[in-house]
């Protein structure tokens, strides 16, 4: 099939077109506009959805929103991964390493978030601020995940920060976005 070249909206079209890619009638579909609203299920280990994440653009950087239901009480360590799958069968594995995390000390890279706290009933909600991220990293060739873990995070340990077993995730591709 021929690739289709459309006029650019927003700033990453003219880049691409610039870089000399061929952007076809599907990549302009499932590209995030400036002002999108990234929204995915999280997942639990066994399947089950057990809340939402969802991810909207700032001026400078994203703002991250979490509910989550039915994970243990306390804190678990959260971080943005560099693949958007959730694979139960790989225990999440497959999302990969943190985002951006390469070459960082662990808690001084982007996709370090703080720690989530669930109530005594295992319940939890928060918003973070990721200023050093876009939508168009989120929503790269493969996507990004949000991954929960059982334990809080210690911001210092490599590569997890101590937070033990991946629980929950969350999977962010170019087509979860509104």
């Amino acid at each position: 099939m021929k690739p289709v070249m459309y006029a650019a909206t927003g700033l990453l079209m003219p880049a691409l077109l610039l870089a000399g890619a061929s952007v076809t009638a599907s990549d302009v579909h499932d590209l995030p506009s400036p002002t999108s609203v990234l929204e995915a299920g999280l997942i639990d280990i066994s399947g089950e959805r057990i809340g939402t994440v969802t991810i909207k653009p700032l001026a400078t950087g994203l703002s991250v929103h979490i509910a989550v239901e039915g994970i243990a009480p306390g804190p678990h360590g959260m971080h943005l991964h560099q693949a958007g799958r959730c694979e139960i069968e790989q225990s999440f594995a497959t999302a990969g390493s943190h985002l951006a995390g390469e070459g960082h000390a662990h808690g001084s890279h982007a996709g370090d978030l703080p720690n989530l706290i669930a109530d005594a009933s295992g319940n939890a909600r928060t918003q973070t601020t990721v200023e050093s991220l876009s939508l168009t990293d989120i929503i790269d060739s493969d996507g990004s995940a949000l991954i929960i873990h059982a334990s809080g995070d210690d911001l210092q340990s490599s590569p997890g920060g101590g937070a033990g077993p991946r629980i929950a995730c969350a999977a962010f591709t170019a087509g979860n976005h509104t």
